[in-house]
């Protein structure tokens, strides 16, 4: 009986205090349902804070959008916005010794007068827009801050992003979602493409009266390969050897460098050129400014050291193979321009020529298979038919041993198309005067840019013709690529 006693007044005792214990919690509960900032120590703002808080509220609720600030600076003809300023103002202005753009402060100094237009454009907007003055950072205010910096989006840093295509429409633009990868680089100075990088509207711009630009296509490039050089970009096939051979026009050798990538390069926007590997590697021009958009290594992240642009560093997974007489034999087969069994011969009268360069320099054949063809051209003779060539022994049809058969004019045609090539990648790009957007007097303002660089003295050519009406467009390889029948490789 005690025990159950005892254990009956536990169980009472132990209610008792849990209905104590949540008493406590609900009435805390109310409590801090009614508790006010003011109970933990924090006051109301002064009236002074309240009408700052409120002033900024309305601030944000009356600021003026970005198409009406660049309305305001539209209808002013006193500032540019920045695209008017990109496409009117040049990079460098000048009409003298052209090494500014390969030593530096160029895209420094741009970047200077863009901040300076932008300083105008936002005393115009503010003419009309009072509450952007209370802006705490004047190049924060929508469409102003366009004049100092811009936004920058994943293609812009990975050189290897690119999506899964079609790219183009049929007259070559881009078509919106897009992003083509990376077919040509331009080598620059690591301030420049900071430059690039941060200005909005900035891209690569074609550079007007560069000397080192000048004087190159007029005393070492033939009047058939030349194009405009008065106000244009220099940019480089995306291979090694064709960077190379491109850096040193477009920048001093003791100036730290970078590599810009270009997406897409050839869009009729661009009215760009291309010419072939035969003077200094395979390389295109630009005419017009390129967006930012569509470059990649503006950003301090892709930028590549000296050892990466001599040996191909990060780029390298990306350059084209380079293009072989075979692939040149192929199309021409497809296009009905020789016979397969012509390539056939003309391939293995290729691997002779390879095979005796090799020995010459006392390497083995570049390739095992190159083993099995002769070591010299002079072992191909006409064979009895005198329609094909073979292997015979090298004292046998020596009198017809340089008829030109059909497998020799085969090899020397494939040779000469190879010379004139053009990468892959460009196929779908508008080259010359062949591009679809260009007016009759840009056209003709072309031609007079080319012909002023020709006649003149020191040139390595010995061409007497002055004008390029002495040519037909079928022998102007860097003005109508289509016509003159440049193969993509």
């Amino acid at each position: 009986m005690r025990i159950a006693t005892r254990l009956l007044m536990r169980v009472a005792m132990w209610r008792y205090v849990f209905k104590l214990f949540d008493h406590e919690i609900t009435m805390a509960r109310v409590l801090i349902s009614k508790a006010t900032l003011a109970d933990f120590g924090v006051t109301r703002p002064s009236e002074e804070m309240q009408h700052y808080a409120d002033m900024r509220n309305l601030y944000r609720q009356n600021q003026p959008t970005a198409e009406d600030i660049e309305r305001v600076v539209r209808e002013s003809d006193i500032a540019l916005t920045p695209r008017e300023f990109v496409n009117k103002v040049p990079l460098i202005d000048r009409k003298e010794a052209g090494a500014e753009e390969r030593f530096g402060g160029a895209g420094k100094r741009f970047g200077r007068q863009m901040g300076l237009e932008g300083s105008m454009a936002h005393g115009l907007a503010a003419r009309e827009y009072q509450q952007i003055l209370d802006a705490e950072d004047p190049t924060s205010v929508p469409f102003i801050r366009d004049y100092y910096g811009r936004q920058t989006t994943l293609p812009e840093y990975d050189f290897g992003y690119h999506t899964k295509g079609p790219y183009y429409d049929e007259q070559g633009n881009i078509l919106p979602g897009q992003v083509p990868p990376v077919d040509a680089v331009k080598i620059m100075g690591e301030d420049d493409i900071a430059s690039i990088g941060t200005r909005e509207g900035y891209g690569l711009k074609p550079v007007p009266y560069s000397k080192v630009n000048m004087d190159w296509e007029k005393t070492n490039i033939p009047p058939k390969q030349r194009v405009p050089s008065e106000n244009v970009g220099f940019v480089g096939n995306l291979s090694q050897e064709d960077i190379e051979g491109n850096i040193a026009g477009n920048i001093s050798s003791d100036r730290d460098k970078g590599v810009v990538g270009i997406r897409g390069f050839g869009r009729p926007q661009d009215k760009a050129f291309a010419r072939s590997s035969d003077f200094e590697g395979i390389e295109g021009a630009f005419t017009a400014p390129i967006p930012p958009e569509r470059l990649v290594g503006v950003m301090p992240s892709t930028r590549m050291t000296r050892d990466e642009l001599k040996y191909g560093g990060q780029l390298r997974h990306l350059y084209s193979p380079k293009p072989h007489l075979e692939q040149a034999l192929q199309i021409m087969v497809s296009e009905g321009e020789i016979s397969p069994m012509d390539a056939i011969f003309a391939s293995i009268r290729q691997r002779a020529a390879e095979n005796q360069r090799d020995y010459a320099y006392g390497r083995t054949p570049t390739r095992d298979t190159d083993q099995y063809f002769p070591s010299r051209t002079s072992q191909l003779v006409g064979g009895p038919s005198g329609k094909y060539e073979r292997f015979i022994d090298k004292n046998y049809g020596a009198g017809i041993r340089n008829k030109k058969t059909p497998a020799l004019v085969a090899h020397s045609k494939a040779n000469a198309a190879l010379a004139t090539a053009l990468p892959a990648a460009w196929e779908q790009g508008a080259f010359g005067l062949e591009n679809p957007i260009l007016t009759e007097a840009e056209k003709q303002a072309y031609i007079d840019d080319i012909e002023r660089s020709m006649g003149g003295t020191g040139s390595r050519f010995s061409e007497d013709e002055t004008t390029m009406g002495e040519f037909r467009p079928e022998e102007l390889t860097s003005l109508y690529p289509r016509q003159a029948g440049v193969l993509f490789i």
